[in-house]
């Protein structure tokens, strides 16, 4: 039995614990957690939010650590390696969703800090086909954002990414990180930023995008929308402002309920949609296209970072949840 001190939560509370891990078995891998990223979805599990969580929980599921030990039908990582550890803990690969390439639906998937312990803790055991390698141009605490709110950032793009023209509402750390992705593959992108959130409107603007109020119909109408803000009343105001066929998702894994609409403004062939979870694809397709544009541009993607260790867990979260962190929060993962 492997011992591995974490941060459990329950429905509003946070405690210390020890997370008793069983041997690493012939198709897993044995991690020593370097840093972990704190993402909104964390903040849905304290409170309650996310109905499938397995209370008590280790949270967290941007991680980044090395490979201590792995088992012996492990073949695509080796002891020593630097690896990440997404939301897709796993899935059984036999159902109709995940022979339709589907496995984000899969009934019987588990998830990384919300079914099974997560990164909050010194050690994880991870499955041999769901981590990725972290490649050498991206440090810990900037490749850990990357794991989630990049990889299911990116699972929104995927969707929009054939149009020239992109709005994003919300611009937290998926939406600053997937604005970068679309503008180095010179898309134009439009930020729409609360009215009294002047930060981040410069944030948007000295990335490169043209920046609206989020609760504004505006004439320059755009082909793809992307809402990663949890707010149910930014449905309305994405169909407004997206063109005839064109493209609203909603990026998120809870949202505020959706208040009701005209017709009109889903007429013409817009399309409505939400994206669940994330594939092992999803992850490798990210990774390789955030490293093709690194080497064809030498663009990296920056990351507006706060950096804490984790005993400051408590005292970060509400500081995360009232606004006043960066966009993407990372845990030191040393525990005293």
């Amino acid at each position: 039995m492997i011992k591995s001190e974490g941060y459990f939560v329950e429905v509003g509370k946070i405690y210390k614990g020890i997370n008793e891990i069983e041997n690493v078995g012939n198709d897993e891998v044995l991690v020593k957690i370097e840093v972990c990223g704190l993402c909104r979805t964390d903040l849905h599990i304290l409170d309650g939010e996310i109905p499938f969580t397995k209370y008590p929980i280790i949270p967290g599921h941007q991680i980044i650590g090395r490979v201590l030990q792995k088992g012996e039908n492990v073949e695509n990582i080796d002891v020593g390696n630097r690896v990440g550890i997404y939301w897709l803990y796993s899935s059984c690969q036999n159902c109709e969703y995940c022979r339709r390439g589907k496995e984000n639906l899969c009934d019987k998937a588990e998830f990384t800090g919300c079914t099974v312990h997560g990164g909050f803790q010194e050690l994880i055991v991870a499955k041999k086909d769901y981590f990725v390698k972290i490649p050498d141009f991206y440090d810990n605490y900037e490749a850990a954002p990357l794991m989630c709110a990049g990889i299911i950032g990116y699972r929104a793009f995927y969707f929009v990414k054939d149009f020239d023209s992109i709005g994003i509402y919300g611009f937290g750390s998926a939406g600053h990180i997937i604005a970068q992705v679309a503008l180095s593959l010179d898309k134009k992108v439009l930020a729409f930023i609360k009215r009294e959130d002047k930060d981040t409107a410069n944030l948007a603007y000295n990335l490169g995008c043209k920046v609206y109020y989020s609760d504004e119909v505006i004439e320059e109408k755009h082909w793809g929308s992307i809402i990663f803000a949890p707010v149910g009343e930014l449905v309305k105001f994405a169909l407004q402002n997206t063109k005839k066929g064109g493209i609203v998702v909603c990026g998120g894994i809870h949202m505020s309920d959706i208040p009701p609409l005209k017709y009109e403004w889903l007429w013409n062939e817009r399309i409505l949609m939400s994206v669940a979870n994330v594939t092992r694809k999803d992850a490798i397709d990210f990774w390789d296209l955030i490293s093709q544009i690194y080497r064809d541009k030498k663009n990296k993607i920056k990351l507006d970072l706060d950096i804490f260790k984790i005993d400051e867990f408590e005292k970060v979260i509400e500081k995360y949840r009232k606004g006043q962190t960066k966009k993407s929060v990372v845990f030191e993962m040393k525990i005293v």
